[in-house]
């Protein structure tokens, strides 16, 4: 069965309704969806979503923002297909974000997804962000 690991960028696009991207993250779930893979995330992914999430409500003044949060995690725990992931925890693995660092030119929570990528064998990853460049090139995971 087929995995992908589903950045923050795109589940935060797929429940804000006024961003120009929310069509094409919707579009983008769905036919993963209907295509039958099995979609990850990690509790690092759900720390990213609440942090813009609550920007944006706090922004925007919305008196009851936690309601908000809680019903926009419990929409994207409820996709189908959906699993959460966590990365390994040993030492040589938290090592190795310093050298995906290095490697791939990455921001220390763009090498935690993937590490987490890595080690749960996922072998596909949908992101808005161009940060992975160099890791789509290297052919460690491939773009959904």
């Amino acid at each position: 069965m087929k995995k992908c690991f589903l950045d923050s960028n795109i589940l935060v696009y797929l429940k804000d309704d006024l961003s120009i991207y929310h069509k094409v993250a919707s579009q983008k779930i769905s036919k993963l969806v209907s295509s039958d893979i099995f979609l990850y995330i990690s509790p690092l992914v759900l720390d990213e979503c609440l942090y813009v999430f609550r920007s944006v409500l706090m922004k925007k003044k919305i008196p009851q923002f936690h309601k908000e949060l809680h019903r926009a995690v419990a929409e994207i725990l409820q996709l189908p297909l959906l699993l959460l992931v966590n990365p390994p925890l040993t030492s040589g693995h938290q090592l190795r974000i310093v050298e995906y660092m290095e490697e791939f030119s990455l921001k220390p929570r763009d090498a935690y997804h993937l590490l987490t990528i890595i080690s749960n064998n996922i072998d596909s990853f949908v992101t808005f962000d161009t940060d992975f460049k160099k890791v789509f090139s290297a052919g460690l995971v491939k773009r959904a």
